[in-house]
């Protein structure tokens, strides 16, 4: 190789050298961009977050654990369930007609829902509601007025006072988030109104007897009360229930769904209560597989031969859930 030869090679090298600097300062260059970019968007989502702070309702209980369990028979109280299912049973309660009052403390229990019915007019103000739910515990739900839509529908309450209770609800709603925001609101309306059947989904805004009415009250979870229904002859089928209300929920915008009451009294046919049995298997199933928080049990003996007693195959059958 001659002098002339070298001199070239040397100066391609040097060449070489320059380009691959100036590429590494061309994409330090483009890093530095880049990370300014995601510096401000940080910023921004930050402030978000900030903004909202305070405001998001807490996310209910993780729907693929459901609560199973009871509320008290005719004229007992809250201690019974406990002693009748076993502790750590989940519990529905309800207040008198008219008492916007504190019930008292609950032990040996798991979910505990409780729903007051106060007077039309009543003032759902920061005191009074923080003295309602002062016994209520961290994770327990709350509600004034269940089955609003039954009553409309049965003519004991008019439109008006519907509208009255969203407000009273959607008030009732706010202080819990500011004064209570350890616990859960529940809006309860009855299984019929998301039944293929007989039921009306999406239906009208403006009448408390169809879903979509409810679509704007205040609420983390969607109740059905799966009870009450009119043919005792035979053990109805909640699936459409579920199945709607499930959608109703994701529709909307709500945390969950539950069933504060199920029931339904053991027909003439089944004198055994085998049946019976059978349907509360199958539906407990269908509750806990649609992932409903919690399913109360309305042992409640306001039909004959509703009450669940003790060592029957009814008792054994919703026993296994809990």
């Amino acid at each position: 190789m001659t002098l002339g030869d070298d001199l070239r090679l040397a100066a391609d090298q040097a060449d070489g050298r320059d380009a691959v600097i100036v590429a590494l300062n061309n994409a330090h260059e483009e890093d530095l961009v880049a990370i300014a970019t995601l510096q401000d968007e940080v910023a921004v989502l930050t402030q978000k977050l900030a903004d909202c702070e305070g405001t998001t309702p807490p996310e209910p209980p993780p729907s693929t654990t459901t609560d199973f369990g009871a509320c008290p028979t005719k004229g007992g109280n809250a201690t019974q369930v406990p002693t009748k299912w076993g502790k750590g049973t989940a519990l529905r309660t309800f207040a008198s007609s008219g008492g916007f009052t504190a019930p008292p403390p609950v032990v040996d229990v798991g979910t505990w829902h409780h729903s007051w019915k106060p007077s039309l007019g009543t003032a759902m103000t920061t005191a009074a509601v923080t003295a309602a739910v002062k016994n209520a515990r961290e994770g327990d739900f709350v509600e004034v007025w269940h089955e609003v839509d039954v009553k409309v529908h049965g003519g004991s309450l008019s439109q008006a006072d519907a509208n009255a209770i969203k407000a009273m609800k959607n008030t009732f709603y706010d202080i819990i988030q500011t004064a209570r925001p350890d616990l859960f609101v529940a809006h309860t309306v009855s299984a019929w109104l998301f039944n293929d059947q007989s039921g009306e989904y999406p239906g009208n805004a403006g009448d408390a007897g169809t879903a979509e009415w409810h679509a704007n009250v205040k609420a983390d979870v969607i109740g059905i009360d799966c009870d009450g229904m009119s043919n005792i002859t035979k053990y109805p089928d909640f699936t459409s229930s579920i199945k709607n209300v499930r959608a109703f929920v994701e529709d909307k915008g709500f945390g969950g769904w539950a069933v504060p009451e199920f029931i339904h009294p053991r027909i003439s046919t089944d004198p055994t209560g085998s049946q019976r049995a059978a349907f509360f298997t199958t539906h407990g199933n269908k509750f806990r597989d649609g992932g409903a928080v919690y399913v109360t049990l309305f042992d409640y003996n306001y039909r004959p031969n509703q009450e669940v007693i003790v060592g029957s195959p009814e008792y054994t059958a919703w026993k296994a859930f809990i």
